[in-house]
């Protein structure tokens, strides 16, 4: 059976990931934009395939954002403040809202 975590757990685990997507977030993108390239530019024909409003949940660093046709709303959340502030950079230019530190 599952094991039942305690608030305090799970706080502590938010934070841990915050910190592990901290020291992540300088270099996230020349790690992944490659290597998963295509994969993103087939998540994005999908989604928009499905109508133009978009919620992108873990969005990141946002490397997904320029795949999506120009015509979509998206919508990106993240737990990170560090990867959504480079996302948001990328979206400034797009109908994108992105939103951080989700709980």
């Amino acid at each position: 059976m599952g094991q039942v975590r305690n608030q305090g757990q799970v706080q502590n685990q938010a934070e841990d990931q915050q910190k592990i997507y901290q020291r992540w977030a300088p270099v996230y993108d020349q790690v992944y934009r490659g290597l998963l390239r295509d994969g993103h530019r087939t998540l994005a024909r999908l989604a928009a395939d499905a109508g133009t409003d978009i919620l992108e949940i873990g969005v990141g660093t946002g490397l997904v954002l320029s795949h999506y046709p120009r015509r979509s709303r998206v919508t990106g959340i993240d737990i990170s403040e560090h990867m959504i502030a480079r996302a948001r950079k990328k979206s400034s230019d797009r109908s994108s809202s992105i939103s951080g530190n989700c709980r």
